[in-house]
């Protein structure tokens, strides 16, 4: 198990902040997963140790359940907990383990992927907690988003093709694709996706298309939990030139009225579960080290709410989460359920570890743990057991 971190103690008054935050932090440890409430308590290691490594902690949509990536000797798996029994029940994977893990809508199964056995890319597949893995599809680049009502899910594959993709058939929908990550639900019947021409909602019950229009050039976006909004950065293609990163915008997908969040540069950014904030990564140009702030927009105030210190973020969210940002935002999030705070793991001023900005509670960033990435739980029960503030 990693050592026992000596954490300096929280104000008073921060902690007492932090503790009417509701919900719990998954927390990534190196080999480890574990678990802490928001304001540092009751934390625990899950997952990992005795010659097992674990990765992507994955909170089901209910948050009563959390899985991960586990490689062992001579085998991988994907775990699944329990928090409040702690059992756990096992899926053995043959071959290559899962890199990425997303339930489906009743948190019955979890999709996965890994590179295919067969060489041709990644696999998409399907175990049900117990149970042996199932093949969906297959191809890469290689993502995708469950329905938010059905067993099938959109995706996105081998950077040409947009796919409705079950147990037992992949139909494809929709065509002159430009360059994007992500498709996305609006709801149980349409899906947003980039065509050459600019946005297209695709509805599935009758094949009908609306386009709107965008400039061209690469498009990446992130589709409000309520459906009703889209946050991405709109190209800028300079007269002879390539297409650039431009500002980040927020479409009302029914009105058409659009609102610019920033003209920074975004490095990310996400949603909070009441689609009613928008929190944007950019960098800290002040700084020559060009390290990394989050801010807060308000969606009704069109106006930034707050921003966290100059942070560097851990290697593992640079490498294996920032890059594929779009994707981990229809599975994973770091707002608080109630959006009241925001969960960031990295160093600020050479402190490393996990981070709790409460933007209603005033706190610019508190330490509460030890750890390289983190997600929040979307249901509001904090762990039980100590009050102590002893992570791990």
């Amino acid at each position: 198990l990693p050592p026992p971190p000596t954490l300096p103690p929280l104000d008073p008054e921060v902690v007492d902040v932090l503790t009417e935050i509701p919900g719990r932090l998954a927390v990534g440890l190196g080999g480890f997963v574990g678990l802490v409430n928001p304001n540092g308590t009751s934390a625990t290691i899950v997952g990992g140790g005795d010659g097992a490594i674990a990765s992507q902690p994955t909170w089901s949509t209910e948050g009563a359940l959390l899985a991960w990536s586990e490689i062992g000797i001579g085998e991988s798996a994907i775990v699944v907990f329990d928090p409040d029994s702690e059992a756990e029940i096992r899926s053995t994977l043959i071959g290559p383990p899962a890199f990425y893990l997303q339930w489906n809508h009743a948190d019955q199964v979890v999709s996965f992927l890994r590179n295919d056995l067969g060489g041709s890319g990644l696999e998409a597949g399907v175990v049900r907690p117990g149970a042996d893995p199932t093949t969906y599809d297959v191809g890469a680049p290689y993502f995708f988003q469950w329905s938010p009502d059905r067993d099938i899910w959109v995706a996105h594959v081998n950077d040409d093709r947009v796919s409705i993709v079950s147990s037992n058939q992949v139909i494809d929908v929709g065509d002159s694709l430009r360059p994007f990550t992500t498709p996305m639900w609006l709801d149980g019947d349409r899906v947003l996706i980039a065509s050459l021409d600019g946005f297209v909602v695709v509805d599935l019950t009758d094949g009908g298309a609306q386009t709107l229009p965008v400039p061209e050039g690469p498009l990446e976006f992130i589709v409000s939990p309520d459906g009703s909004k889209v946050a991405y950065t709109e190209p800028r293609v300079p007269v002879g030139g390539q297409p650039q990163v431009g500002p980040l915008r927020v479409l009302d997908l029914e009105s058409g009225e659009m609102v610019t969040v920033t003209e920074q540069r975004a490095v990310a950014w996400e949603w909070s579960p009441d689609s009613a904030r928008l929190g944007w990564m950019g960098l800290d140009r002040a700084d020559a080290a060009n390290l990394a702030i989050w801010h807060f927009w308000s969606v009704d105030g069109e106006a930034e709410l707050s921003a966290t210190p100059s942070f560097r973020p851990s290697e593992t969210v640079l490498t294996r989460y920032l890059p594929f940002f779009t994707q981990y935002s229809v599975s994973h999030t770091a707002w608080a359920p109630d959006a009241s705070a925001f969960a960031f793991a990295g160093a600020i001023n050479g402190d490393d570890g996990i981070w709790v900005h409460a933007i209603d509670g005033g706190v610019d960033a508190a330490r509460v743990s030890t750890g390289d990435v983190v997600f929040w739980s979307p249901d509001e029960e904090p762990l039980a057991g100590g009050e102590a503030v002893a992570p791990f």
